[in-house]
């Protein structure tokens, strides 16, 4: 996961800040390009968990 999902969704779902807030503290464009690359990066960590428990249960 690069740096720039982990620091959108940590700073989302850990920490509770508002996507205007993760844009000015990540140097993003406005709220919704936080909201447009939240949806991304949990799309890719779905994925790979789903990847992953598929090897485990193998």
């Amino acid at each position: 996961m690069t740096e720039t999902c982990k620091d959108v969704l940590q700073g989302y779902y850990w920490h509770d800040y508002t996507t205007s807030t993760i844009a000015d503290a990540f140097g993003f464009k406005d709220a919704n390009s936080v909201k447009t690359q939240k949806y991304k990066c949990a799309q890719k960590f779905r994925e790979k968990y789903i990847e992953l428990e598929h090897k485990i249960y193998e």
